[in-house]
């Protein structure tokens, strides 16, 4: 049985063949999000390219790449730098319905605190009508 952990992949291959551009341009625009401060990104991307996505990504941007089960066929693909991150896509809520739910989901995706708090405000002013 395959573990959470042990879908981290971390290998060298920069060749990427079977992957349609758009895909490809997608994961590279959110690594290099993720590069510049972003502390993750996710993308639903088909099955059939996780694999060499990962290495793709481990080997052009020495990022970490963890997939999740989406829906049949789909996988979701978290990307993110630092090592500790996983923990917390692993804890995160499936379905946020706390302010701390919103609030850390704000964080791992790289809102400011302004921009959270006035999520949070518009949340708490349309949920009371």
């Amino acid at each position: 049985m395959e573990t959470k952990e042990s879908k981290i992949l971390r290998v060298s291959s920069p060749e990427i063949v079977n992957i349609p551009e758009f895909v490809k341009g997608q994961v590279s625009a959110y690594c290099e999000m993720v590069q510049r401060g972003k502390p993750s990104a996710i993308l639903p991307i088909q099955n059939r390219y996780v694999a060499e996505l990962r290495r793709y990504i481990e080997s052009q941007y020495g990022l970490y790449a963890y997939a999740e089960e989406l829906a049949e066929e789909w996988t979701t693909l978290w990307i993110y730098k630092d090592s500790h991150i996983l923990k917390i896509i692993q804890n995160l809520p499936y379905k946020p319905e706390t302010v701390f739910d919103h609030w850390v989901l704000g964080k791992i995706f790289g809102y400011s605190d302004e921009a959270i708090r006035q999520y949070l405000e518009d949340q708490t002013l349309s949920n009371s009508v």
